[in-house]
């Protein structure tokens, strides 16, 4: 009987260590293919696309209009704070005035 319970328990000692294995090699498959990204433009130039490319292009676009618009609001809000700053001004204001054109414009670039 114990020699049933060692050989099974060698048996799923085995299975575990495959899944890890396919575990890991299915993370690096999974990072690899983010990695490479996908290229927008060549996608919506791309002749003969699939369904399912087109999909995906589709996808991409409303993502971009999204995040665009997302974007916009953080930008007004933070317009909307900078007013209010400069209607109550005082000695530290105009510091963060500074402060915070400096995240905005960081944050144009980074949208680009």
């Amino acid at each position: 009987m114990s020699s049933c319970t060692d050989e099974t328990k060698q048996r799923g000692s085995i299975q575990a260590e495959g899944y890890r294995n396919w575990l890991s090699e299915r993370k690096k498959l999974r990072h690899d293919l983010n990695s490479c990204g996908l290229n927008k433009v060549w996608l919506s130039r791309k002749a003969g696309r699939t369904e399912l490319e087109n999909r995906v292009l589709i996808r991409m676009r409303e993502k971009k209009i999204k995040t665009g618009r997302r974007n916009k609001q953080v930008v007004s809000r933070i317009y909307v704070f900078i007013m209010h700053l400069d209607a109550n001004k005082d000695k530290d204001s105009d510091m963060m005035i500074m402060i915070i054109l400096m995240m905005i414009m960081m944050i144009m670039i980074i949208i680009r």
